[in-house]
């Protein structure tokens, strides 16, 4: 199995050799399946467009003809050079032609932009196991990882960030990193504007609310207090100007795993504030009242069942058995039912 590690790829990406003929770039996290495969192309070919040295294909080619993949990887580019075939929306349909393409010689570098793809995958399953083909998952990044990206984009352009403007910001970072890249520089251009070199709470704060992040983290901690007379204005404010109930569903998602990750810490002997000060990233300072408030609302079991109905929406939202957003309010309606529930039977002498 050629599965890259995070080190691996790091030097692979900066590097490439001709160890491997094709390379399969799948996972979730679309943006950074795009990033890696640019970051690829740019090591391979430079930054000139030349069209002899660098060819994209739909998968759908390979129905009319199976040995496309062959014929391009063995293709000797006019002017020299190694050439890369760049196979957007990978699935299992190019499992056949990338076996044939294994076969064949040159030094033509295949390049498999995939999607997420399950561990049954038959385009997954023949390239893992193949020593010629590089495989590099791509899931959303964790806290070390955004915080990464971060400081990189910080130190190019000369910024410092205070340590609760940094907890603030990561906090509002998804796990697409195009969309990471965007917030990131959306911020940055901000800055550009604002005296001073350090980000202050206040400047994320301003370019949070542009985007409506602020209002997500108004709705999260409503929902987990029960209020359900700010819910509906907060949901219409946080789904506004083409706002994704999915991704609302999911940054409920996440704070309800960290919410069962301090109440795991609580039965392991901590109290509500030291679980809390554990989490990784820091919960922003001025959302810990209400956290902790909401730890002595929320049992174990409560949080199981919310994170459940939260999974349970979002598969309906994909599935389309329904407009998203209405599948999206009746869950957070319903979570923020729970939270009114669980706080009566904590309250019951």
């Amino acid at each position: 199995m050629v599965k890259l590690g995070a080190q691996q790829i790091e030097r692979y990406l900066a590097a490439p050799g001709d160890s491997y003929f094709a390379v399969l770039v799948y996972g979730p996290d679309r943006g950074l399946v795009k990033e890696r495969l640019n970051r690829l192309e740019t090591a391979i070919l430079g930054a000139a467009d030349d069209p002899f040295r660098r060819v994209v294909l739909n998968e759908s080619v390979f129905s009319d003809d199976g040995g496309r993949l062959l014929v391009e990887r063995a293709e000797i580019a006019f002017g020299g050079g190694r050439r890369v075939i760049h196979v957007v929306d990978a699935s299992d349909r190019s499992a056949a032609a990338v076996a044939r393409a294994a076969d064949g010689t040159g030094d033509g570098l295949i390049l498999l932009q995939g999607g997420d793809l399950g561990p049954r995958s038959k385009l997954r399953k023949a390239c893992e196991v193949h020593e010629g083909i590089a495989v590099i998952p791509c899931y959303g990044d964790d806290h070390r990882a955004l915080a990464g990206v971060l400081q990189s984009a910080l130190e190019r352009e000369g910024l410092a960030i205070d340590a609760d403007a940094r907890t603030l910001m990561l906090q509002n970072l998804g796990q697409d990193r195009s969309i990471t890249r965007q917030e990131i520089e959306k911020l940055l251009l901000f800055k550009a504007s604002a005296p001073g070199t350090e980000i202050s709470v206040e400047d994320v704060l301003a370019c949070v609310a542009e985007g409506g992040g602020a209002e997500i983290r108004d709705l999260v901690s409503t929902v987990t207090a029960g209020d359900f007379s700010r819910v509906p204005g907060l949901m219409n404010a946080a789904l506004a100007e083409g706002g994704s109930s999915v991704g609302l569903l999911r940054a409920l998602q996440r704070h309800f795993q960290r919410l069962h990750q301090a109440t795991a810490a609580m039965a392991a002997g901590l109290s509500a504030e030291q679980a809390v000060a554990g989490l990784k990233p820091p919960v922003f300072f001025k959302d810990k009242p209400g956290f902790v408030r909401a730890l002595g609302i929320w049992s174990d079991a409560r949080l199981v069942e919310g994170m459940t109905l939260l999974v349970e929406a979002e598969r309906a939202c994909k599935s389309g058995r329904g407009s998203d957003r209405d599948i999206c309010e009746r869950a957070v309606l319903r979570l923020t039912r729970l939270t009114r529930t669980a706080s009566t039977r904590k309250n019951k002498p």
